[in-house]
């Protein structure tokens, strides 16, 4: 194997590794005592409009991930999401207990607003959905006091939402170190700031256990791994690999792999496309496949076991090639599940010393602490979805 350069941990990690050992949340609240991540939760979701909050220093000011500084008055109690990938600022902001109630309006992208949402949210049904591409007329309309929406720069809709006295709030959970800014951000802002560490604290308790057992291994004895994106479209067979800084290269370092496409991959942005040449000039020791929750993952991944060039790959020959799990949103993109995408990973990556993790366990705790999603409608809609061993 060729000779690699360890990874540096991220400066924001370190940041909130020693938020967490001190016990000060970033805007000063103490960190309960009990703060623990339960196994299982059972509570239906429900409103709790009475509840105490935590006092909150007025006005708030947060620096956002387009490195604007927020400031807002009050805690916000009307919330629209919209703009690229809303569901990954969705899903976070229901991570934290009645936020929900204060979202009033969403952008639509693709067919349906959300597949999941309406499994853990009884007032789905009275969001106002937004077309695509709303104008600020429409955003208005809504009188949101925050507009929440994905990117690195401010955008023309959020210029022209400030010219009307609505601000933006720009989230980009495209890495571990940047998710974890965006929860400090959201804290913060929703007057919730225990809620945001006991969030990071669930994400660092399960990589520090990761980081723990691959303690020792030399970065040589890696394993060298191969993520692909694979699409099928109007008969078509497309393949990619993620940019350098983006979420999935970053969850195959965490995970204990050598990503064999850095040297090919955009540095920042995009999707490179990798041609069968290249694959298998590479000849990884494992491929991870990224499909789609449409997709047949078994009928796929036979196919390719089956074709005559993929067949002498090594990683096909040792069963070593792999469909990464999802439910009804990916566990490789940036979205909150990245956290159940790197801890599969590693029990392939290395199972031996994860064999005690069970995945199962892990969706119920992930879905009940954070959605509060009981067993039963986990097993109901999730866990039909997921296929953790497609080999």
């Amino acid at each position: 194997m060729s000779q690699r350069t360890v990874r540096a941990v991220p400066m924001l990690l370190l940041i909130v590794m020693g938020l967490l050992n001190t016990g000060c949340s970033p805007a000063g609240a103490a960190i309960p005592s009990s703060m623990q991540s339960p196994t299982s939760t059972t509570r239906p979701r429900q409103p709790t409009p009475n509840a105490t909050p935590s006092p909150v220093q007025l006005p708030i000011t947060v620096t956002d991930a387009a490195g604007q500084t927020v400031m807002l008055d009050e805690v916000p109690a009307r919330l629209v999401v919209v703009g690229r990938g809303p569901y990954m600022g969705l899903h976070l902001l229901y991570m934290f207990p009645t936020a929900w109630i204060k979202l009033v309006g969403l952008e639509q992208k693709g067919s349906t607003a959300d597949d999941f949402l309406p499994l853990v949210d009884p007032g789905w049904t009275q969001k106002t959905i937004l077309a695509t591409g709303p104008g600020v007329e429409q955003i208005a309309a809504l009188k949101p006091d925050l507009v929440i929406t994905k990117g690195i720069v401010p955008d023309t809709l959020s210029n022209a939402l400030a010219e009307v006295n609505i601000p933006s709030l720009f989230l980009s959970p495209e890495t571990p170190d940047q998710f974890y800014q965006d929860v400090i951000n959201l804290g913060v802002v929703l007057g919730q700031p225990e809620r945001a560490m006991q969030i990071i604290d669930y994400y660092q308790q399960r990589l520090d256990r990761i980081q723990q057992r691959l303690s020792g291994i030399p970065e040589d004895d890696k394993p060298d791994i191969l993520l692909l994106q694979y699409t099928e479209r109007g008969g078509s067979l497309a393949m990619n690999v993620p940019a350098k800084s983006w979420m999935q290269t970053i969850l195959v370092q965490l995970a204990g792999g050598h990503p064999v496409w850095l040297e090919s991959a955009a540095a920042t942005a995009g999707w490179t496309v990798a041609n069968l040449e290249q694959i298998a000039l590479w000849n990884p020791d494992k491929i991870l496949l990224v499909l789609t929750y449409d997709m047949n993952a078994h009928g796929i991944i036979a196919a390719l076991r089956a074709d005559p060039v993929w067949s002498q790959l090594r990683a096909v020959q040792n069963r070593e090639l792999y469909a990464f799990p999802l439910d009804l949103y990916d566990w490789d993109s940036p979205g909150p599940r990245w956290i159940l995408g790197v801890n599969w990973l590693a029990t392939r990556l290395y199972p031996d010393r994860f064999a005690d993790i069970d995945m199962s366990s892990e969706i119920y705790d992930f879905y009940g602490y954070f959605y509060e999603m009981d067993r039963a409608t986990v097993n109901e809609h999730i866990m039909p979805l997921v296929h953790l061993d497609v080999h």
